[in-house]
């Protein structure tokens, strides 16, 4: 479950991390596909230690709680 301070994290593949949100070390995906491509990076709240996902590139989905 995501916290009140997390929770405020906007959900767009281009929305920067908010302060609570930390990088995960080399925990990362790349990956494409008929050249549509998708970067994975894993962030966890410092607040409440929920994970997150946060998929960019151009079929990314953004930010996934």
């Amino acid at each position: 479950m995501t916290c009140e301070v997390c929770n405020k994290q906007p959900l767009g593949r281009r929305d920067p991390p908010l302060p609570c949100m930390v990088l995960q070390g080399d925990k990362s995906v790349n990956f494409s596909h008929h050249g549509r491509e998708a970067n994975e990076r894993y962030y966890k709240c410092s607040e409440c230690g929920h994970e997150w996902m946060r998929e960019t590139g151009n079929c990314g989905e953004g930010w996934i709680p």
